[in-house]
């Protein structure tokens, strides 16, 4: 069933657990290609202390284009930031996110 509620989601790593997800930007470009095999990744630079972030699309049942980004390097903040999800699509990627 689709749901027509859309919002900006961010998923942080369990507050008992701040390390679990430990991923590096190749780690987690390799991870997210490998759950969603249509998965669109591009590197983008942010004016932000020299920074950059991982923007990425991904297909769910609800959603073909589900949009995010991952901060990088992602090891030193695990906030990703899913734009224009529903609650569904945002569970579908915290569960991913968690396993």
């Amino acid at each position: 069933m689709s749901d027509d509620r859309r919002a900006a989601f961010l998923c942080y790593p369990p507050t008992d657990r701040a390390n679990a997800w430990h991923m590096t930007f190749d780690g987690f470009r390799t991870a997210l290609e490998h759950a969603f095999p249509n998965a669109f990744t591009r590197l983008k630079a942010t004016s932000f202390q020299g920074g950059g972030h991982l923007a990425f699309e991904v297909a769910t049942p609800d959603n073909p284009g589900l949009r995010g980004i991952a901060p990088l390097p992602v090891e030193e903040c695990g906030c990703i930031t899913l734009t224009d999800a529903s609650p569904t699509d945002a569970a579908q990627i915290a569960h991913w996110l968690l396993h």
